[in-house]
């Protein structure tokens, strides 16, 4: 779940670099 719709969603993207 962190390979396309990171990519395609900008929210995940967001959501992701918070994660990290």
């Amino acid at each position: 779940i962190k390979n396309n719709p990171q990519k395609t969603n900008p929210f995940l993207k967001l959501h992701e670099n918070k994660k990290s």
